[in-house]
């Protein structure tokens, strides 16, 4: 087993702040984009990051921040335009001065007659590496490109880079410099301020889960924990900082911290002392990432790691009757259980939950009646394992839970748990 690994779940089976957090899904925990390539082309990507922050999305400090970075946006990309806007008749006029008469001719001679450039084109590429370079030097020449004192391709090259040389000393003017200062600075500034986007865009896991019962502080403290042991580690990536208190501009931008998360606190504006608002990614450890990003998450792991403590043998992935996949088979004091596993989205009603939740209940109790009646000699406890940090409203679930299709026998069986319920843990 791994070091970290050990180090991650001994913090983890010790604080319900922890449990609360990592058996979030992944869509809800680490910071996830949607990337639209089209309509019907949707994309989850999850990084492995963690986006620490003292905003959430019902903090007007929140609105503000949106319509400063929306309003600043707007202006850079207008500002980007209006130097394109600037230079590209300019660049338009070059191109046409130069190559406008040689270009017209090509266009001509092609529209007269298309096979011209297949005939080319046959020529060419049956053509030695020798006969290749006399075949484009022909053409240039006779279309205008190139003047015919030049005799090979080499030539060619140095005449360019002459005329480059050129062209960018008398392009490269005081005006012409400060405007490309500022171009690239609008590119800059653009990438800073998407990536500010997508930042307090995307899911902030400091928001209460639906469950959850700790507050901002204690996971501040748990991530504090987590930072002191390895699991987080500070980013390569920028953090952005920005202070409300003042008037759009005066303190705000992107910077590299690599500061504790209980540090944060700490971090002020320099104009009016108030603390500034900050969205501070740190990386998480690229085996807890890898993980959580499995198709069970964090939750079949966490099982599979009690079981190692406790030295339960287990079978994960079994099959059955050709399609039915069994995600944990263990043995226990005379008696099978099997577990399904089910990671939930907690940002959603209750009722749509236990829609979902009775769902995956009834695909596994009439799994586990199929099992039993191929292999009617064993005894079975089927185990729905959720995400759900609330055995008493997980208990009503199943207490509440019919179907006529379903055996007495599975039904006083079943149990629909979350980690801390499963017996043998304790």
């Amino acid at each position: 087993m791994s070091e970290i690994r050990d180090i991650f779940y001994n913090l983890f089976w010790q604080s319900k702040v922890c449990r609360n957090v990592f058996l979030l899904p992944k869509e809800e925990l680490l910071d996830t984009q949607k990337l639209e390539l089209d309509p019907e082309l949707k994309v989850s990507v999850s990084f492995p990051r963690i986006i620490i922050s003292n905003v959430t999305k019902d903090d007007e400090a929140y609105n503000t921040l949106k319509i400063r970075t929306e309003s600043d946006k707007i202006r850079k990309q207008n500002n980007l335009q209006a130097k394109v806007d600037k230079y590209q008749p300019l660049i338009t006029n070059f191109f046409e001065s130069k190559f406008g008469k040689s270009l017209k001719k090509l266009t001509d001679e092609l529209d007269a007659d298309p096979s011209k450039l297949i005939k080319f084109l046959g020529k060419f590429l049956i053509a030695g590496q020798k006969k290749k370079e006399v075949l484009i030097l022909e053409q240039l020449k006779h279309y205008g490109f190139i003047g015919h004192h030049i005799e090979s391709l080499s030539n060619l090259g140095a005449n360019s880079e002459q005329t480059m040389r050129r062209i960018l000393k008398d392009a490269l003017t005081e005006e012409n410099l400060w405007n490309i200062h500022e171009f690239a600075k609008s590119v800059k500034d653009l990438y800073a301020k998407s990536n500010f986007e997508s930042y307090y865009s995307s899911n902030q896991i400091l928001v209460n889960s639906l469950f959850s019962e700790d507050d901002f502080q204690s996971r501040i403290a748990l991530f504090n924990k987590l930072f002191d042991v390895g699991v987080i580690a500070p980013s390569n990536e920028d953090a952005f900082v920005e202070c409300v208190s003042c008037p759009s501009g005066t303190y705000h931008g992107s910077l590299q911290l690599k500061l504790s998360p209980n540090k944060l606190a700490n971090l002020v504006c320099p104009v009016c002392s108030n603390k500034v608002n900050y969205y501070v990614p740190y990386h998480l450890n690229d085996l807890i990432y890898k993980i959580i990003n499995s198709n069970d998450g964090l939750l079949l792991d966490a099982l599979v790691h009690r079981l190692q403590q406790k030295k339960i043998p287990y079978k994960l992935n079994q099959t059955f009757l050709n399609d039915i996949e069994i995600d944990c088979w263990f043995d226990f004091n005379g008696s099978s259980y099997i577990v399904e596993v089910k990671m939930f989205k907690q940002n959603t009603t209750r009722e749509k939950l236990e829609e979902k939740i009775n769902e995956a209940y009834l695909k596994l109790l009439e799994d586990v009646m199929r099992i039993l009646n191929d292999k009617p000699d064993i005894s079975v406890f089927p185990i729905l394992l959720v995400n759900i940090p609330d055995q008493k409203y997980l208990d009503s679930i199943r207490n509440r839970f019919q179907n006529e299709t379903i055996s007495e026998y599975a039904l006083s069986r079943g149990r629909i748990s979350c980690i801390e319920e499963i017996k043998f843990v304790k």
